[in-house]
């Protein structure tokens, strides 16, 4: 029996890893959400006649809520795999959506929220649902990248993108980038402690140097990401590739890999101790329900 698998940010790196790693069994069905249709085509393309099969593309913008509203709208088939993957990091300067949003927390949380949200009906009893967390929402473990670890403050002022002290741009995209994947590994437990029958969980990846996160970097960034961090990750603890990372997360969503609703799950298989708000169900409720505003389109920042 086929199963369908919706994975966003599956254009490149461990997304594009991970929908490789799936491609390999033909019961399984992956949608694909896409900005860029031509060049989710151009992917598709890339693949077999029979891989080819496998792939249905979606357009969707997580930039635009309405967007991702619009495509959740289009879907009518039962979902049973579902990996909100999809990441940026702004740099240089802080970005605001459409939406009047900070760009990092509005792709890589709140949009991916509102699109499980919008699809909830179609997602099978048994299902797995997965987001990806980061080591930099972790105090202690992202210091010694420049970072200072997840702001489990008001919601409000992460769509604004206001964090804590007198910091600069680039901390400040630094910060909300390490937030938004604290909010989706909290997102993760809180969806645990509802009465489902599915399974929910968060992944760290590990640092993957060469992969597109940095793209919005300055020119010597983007090159120190792309050709020497990856040579430097090799002497580094935390570090892996997309395809190792992936591999590891194919093995938890095709359920060959036990894990527990609500685990926060690394590259290797280990079961991690997130770094967590002091009240962090309250905290989730109250995220939660901010976010839950967006669902019907008939609230904005």
């Amino acid at each position: 029996m086929k199963k369908n698998a919706l994975i966003t940010g599956a254009t490149s790196g461990l997304g594009l890893a991970l929908i490789k790693h799936l491609l390999g069994h033909h019961d399984i069905h992956l949608i694909l959400p896409v900005r860029d249709l031509h060049r989710g085509q151009q992917l598709k393309n890339s693949f077999t006649h029979t891989q080819q099969q496998q792939i249905t593309l979606l357009q969707m913008d997580l930039s635009s809520l309405e967007s991702v509203r619009a495509a959740a709208d289009s879907l009518d088939s039962p979902i049973d795999i579902v990996m909100l993957n999809a990441g940026v990091q702004s740099a240089e300067k802080t970005i605001y959506t459409k939406d009047r949003l900070e760009q990092t927390f509005a792709v890589n949380h709140l949009a991916q929220f509102v699109l499980l949200r919008k699809i909830g009906h179609l997602i099978t009893p048994d299902a797995i649902i997965g987001w990806v967390g980061s080591g930099t929402h972790h105090p202690e473990l992202a210091k010694t990248f420049g970072y200072r670890g997840a702001h489990y403050i008001a919601p409000e002022l992460l769509a604004k993108g206001e964090f804590e002290g007198e910091i600069n741009t680039g901390q400040a995209s630094r910060d909300a980038y390490s937030t938004s994947k604290g909010l989706n590994i909290i997102t993760a437990r809180y969806f645990s402690r509802l009465a489902s029958s599915r399974t929910f969980f968060s992944f760290d990846p590990g640092l993957m140097p060469g992969t597109g996160l940095a793209r919005e970097g300055s020119a010597g960034v983007r090159w120190a990401w792309k050709y020497v961090l990856p040579i430097a990750a090799r002497f580094m603890k935390g570090t892996s590739t997309p395809t190792r990372s992936a591999g590891m997360l194919a093995r938890i969503l095709l359920k060959n890999k036990k894990i527990t609703t609500g685990d926060y799950v690394e590259y290797t298989g280990s079961v991690l101790q997130p770094y967590l708000p002091q009240n962090e169900e309250s905290y989730s409720q109250l995220l939660s329900g901010y976010s839950d505003r967006f669902i019907d389109g008939q609230w904005a920042a």
